[in-house]
């Protein structure tokens, strides 16, 4: 009888033949090297996603027709049992073997804890509005803030076996964001950066397909929200973040008030702003509209 894998890895995938190269041989390597039991689950595929992950050495492949990241999260863990820690990785993602494994090694204690690495956006390619759009997220002290405190928007992140006993399965209704939802499910000081733990994070090839995900994120927190409040009320957030109702008038001038935000006036720290309040403008008119005419934001 073989010895139990001592972690295991999901990554869903959707149609990511041109995206998903770099991390196959990755994931073979924490397979075949390190033991850990890696599942990749392909949701809807019609390109050649499920063919080269059959050609790559100890990775196994669940092929799920419905084309859903949450569904085939769920799918996946169904498979992988209660073999953990556990993490759950973007296809489109850059990393390395040591990096999966620090993360691994950081989820081996007995309490509750949810982890993720130190991402790096990969701008060479992308169009200026996207680039000034992330880069918000380095120059603007609020924002580098936020994400120091969430799991969500990493790209890849993981718990062990006490912390995914706080929560049933990954809601599969509408656009919930499962890494949002995954977020939600734990307490500040029950999630960890793990510093010495890198991702390089590929950005959207066209300003359109920015604002299609970020419509697709609102539309998929207000989701988040409703099924909180309808089944968990114990992990909604508290009623405290006013940036929500702030007019972009008002964000500008809060982002400019001094040490909580900008480190200056300077270009490089007021065009990113600017891009990234345009974006979330546009995306929540979107959002709003989508939900006004019952429709969900596509994502493919």
């Amino acid at each position: 009888m073989s010895a139990p894998s001592p972690a295991s890895v999901i990554v869903p995938a959707y149609n990511e033949e041109h995206r998903i190269g770099p991390l196959l041989p990755v994931l073979s390597q924490v397979a075949l090297e390190l033991g850990y039991r890696v599942v990749l689950a392909c949701n809807g595929c019609v390109d050649r996603t499920v063919a080269m992950a059959r050609a790559t050495p100890g990775v196994e492949v669940l092929e799920l027709e419905r084309a859903s990241k949450t569904h085939a999260l769920n799918e996946a863990e169904r498979l992988v049992g209660d073999v953990f820690p556990r993490l759950y990785v973007d296809a489109d993602v850059r990393t390395d073997a040591k990096s999966i494994e620090r993360l691994v090694d950081a989820l081996r204690v007995d309490e509750p804890r949810a982890v993720r690495p130190m991402e790096r956006y990969l701008m060479d390619g992308a169009p200026w509005f996207v680039r000034a759009f992330y880069s918000m997220r380095y120059v603007v002290p609020s924002s580098r803030d936020w994400l120091e405190h969430h799991l969500e928007g990493h790209h890849v992140y993981g718990t062990n076996a006490a912390g995914r006993a706080k929560f049933d399965r990954f809601p599969e209704e509408g656009q919930i964001m499962e890494d949002a939802f995954f977020d939600r499910m734990f307490d500040p000081d029950e999630k960890v950066a793990v510093y010495d733990s890198h991702v390089e994070v590929p950005l959207p090839s066209t300003s359109r397909a920015l604002l299609r995900g970020m419509t697709r994120i609102h539309q998929g927190n207000w989701e988040l929200n409703a099924w909180l409040a309808a089944n968990r009320r114990d992990r909604l957030p508290a009623p405290t973040d006013r940036r929500a109702r702030r007019s972009v008038g008002e964000t500008v001038r809060y982002l400019a008030s001094g040490g909580s935000t900008f480190d200056s006036w300077r270009p490089s720290t007021v065009v990113p702003t600017l891009a990234h309040e345009s974006a979330r403008v546009l995306a929540t008119w979107n959002a709003k509209r989508l939900v006004r005419a019952g429709r969900q934001a596509d994502w493919r």
